[in-house]
């Protein structure tokens, strides 16, 4: 399956992009993610004591009628038209399915995809079967599930859907997130870097050190400069310190500028003129408000409370776009853009209300980078594992590292399981060619083979944490092999 067309003319649009580059991806990856937690439930009593196989099949509407879908006499072909990653140590690499079906396992974390031409026109046949060997003799199919284009209705999300035995019967039930990448939208340059000649391979051996939000979180009043982070000066501080690189954090505000803060709300102290304080001044309410629903201009006319530095300059202001902050900071000073969107932690509940739809989102943020980022240096980071996705599959300009908290306490696990551990992280790493990841330092600390074990898996490695507050510290992890280190200036 070619997951590229090679076009070098000028002037030839694919797709809304720009055909002067290295390559043009004109296809729609829909890539389905079974959850390795129930993600077939058997109902039937008859079948629950049995070996389940199972295997998924592309089938095109266009040329078939779909009253045959799962009766279709090319078999292999279908099944070959997708490709299977299992989140284990040896087979998190994108291959083809097993001729007779994978055995059923509640504890795997598989991902299927394929690439279509015509998502209208197309639909995947989920076949289980029952079988005690692998041999072709002992299998035979017991139910079967059918997925449209109508059932993806967004780039990302969830369905239930039942298996039905040849009699109409309903003998299991299927739960499946899945993922739609589309192409990049808008124009373009793609020449330069690719993933395989990156300015972080092309650095083997070289250790960064990388500013937490620039000289680190919340206001640096220990600094005669009071620096706040995520803000210009926070940047150019750090970089003239002796950061290599400098992390921040890009959302997109409500007219769908990407801007540089961490959180998804922002308290806001606003003045009620109709009630009065003991002092005779109108009383003030905090009312907390989501970055997604304030303009850019609304933002950046709010004001810091308290003011610490009545002479506060524009620079140390937090809320700058991502563009000023490509066009001012030093271009020496690589760039850690850590990309923000909302997920569902593991008690259920969403970080924030969920924003645009993920290809737009990422289609905005990446092309205000290729826009404006000149020859700096840049990586892609985020704890979204479908925003990875569509890093890698969008671009292969920019290194992309998948960002994982691990197995720390110190805050609510994510839901999505790809986020539970380092190895996990890893393994879906691979599966995406992503270069590497960025993982929280409190589990490298404890647990320094972890190390070694992504480096053997050819990975870059980062780490992050509050945990890394001594330079002896630091330089130990560079040393066994760490490539960049996200500390507080």
């Amino acid at each position: 399956m070619d997951a590229t067309i090679i076009c070098t003319a000028r002037d030839i649009v694919v797709n809304g992009i720009n055909a002067d580059s290295e390559f043009v991806n004109t296809r729609n990856e829909v890539q389905i993610h079974l959850m390795f937690c129930d993600s077939i439930h058997i109902t039937s009593k008859s079948l629950q004591s049995k070996d389940i196989r199972f295997k998924v099949s592309l089938d095109e509407l266009n040329q078939r009628d779909c009253h045959q879908l799962s009766d279709d006499t090319n078999e292999e072909n279908k099944c070959n038209a997708i490709e299977i990653s299992v989140m284990n140590d040896n087979e998190s690499h994108f291959g083809p399915q097993e001729p007779n079906g994978r055995l059923y396992s509640a504890k795997e974390y598989i991902l299927f995809r394929t690439k279509v031409t015509e998502m209208d026109a197309m639909a995947f046949t989920i076949d289980l079967y029952s079988s005690g060997s692998d041999s072709d003799e002992d299998i035979k199919r017991i139910a079967f599930c059918n997925i449209f284009a109508s059932h993806l209705k967004d780039t990302n999300g969830f369905i239930s859907m039942p298996f039905n035995a040849e009699n109409g019967k309903i003998v299991a039930q299927l739960k499946m997130e899945y993922l739609i990448l589309n192409p990049m939208k808008g124009t373009l340059d793609l020449n330069g870097k690719t993933s395989d000649e990156s300015w972080l391979k092309q650095g083997k051996g070289v250790r960064y050190d990388v500013g937490h939000r620039g000289a680190g979180i919340a206001r640096r009043t220990d600094r005669i400069e009071n620096i706040l982070e995520n803000t210009i000066a926070s940047f150019n501080f750090a970089s003239l310190h002796g950061a290599d690189m400098v992390e921040l954090d890009v959302q997109l505000s409500k007219d769908k500028v990407p801007i540089v803060y961490h959180d998804f709300n922002v308290n806001i102290i606003m003045k009620n003129k109709k009630s009065k304080s003991n002092s005779g001044e109108p009383s003030t309410e905090v009312h907390t408000m989501a970055i997604k629903d304030l303009t850019f201009k609304q933002l950046q006319s709010l004001q810091l409370s308290p003011v610490i530095k009545e002479d506060e300059t524009e620079d140390n202001l937090p809320f700058a776009s991502l563009q000023k902050v490509l066009e001012l900071v030093d271009p020496k000073c690589g760039l850690n853009v850590e990309i923000k969107y909302p997920q569902q932690k593991i008690c259920g509940q969403w970080e924030a209300e969920k924003t645009l739809d993920l290809n737009e989102y990422v289609d905005i943020i990446v092309s205000t980078v290729f826009a404006n980022a000149g020859h700096r240096n840049i990586v892609f980071s985020c704890f979204h594992p479908d925003i990875c996705s569509l890093l890698k599959y969008k671009q292969d300009r920019y290194p992309v590292l998948f960002l994982t908290q691990g197995l720390t306490k110190k805050w609510q696990q994510y839901k999505d399981r790809r986020n539970a551990s380092i190895e996990m992280a890893v393994y879906f790493a691979q599966s995406q060619g992503l270069e590497g990841i960025n993982a929280h330092a409190e589990d490298i600390i404890l647990d320094r083979t972890l190390i070694r074990f992504v480096k053997s898996k050819q990975l870059i490695l980062f780490c992050w944490g509050e945990d890394l507050n001594k330079t002896e510290l630091i330089s130990e992890l560079k040393e066994e092999g760490v490539d960049g280190v996200v500390y507080d200036q």
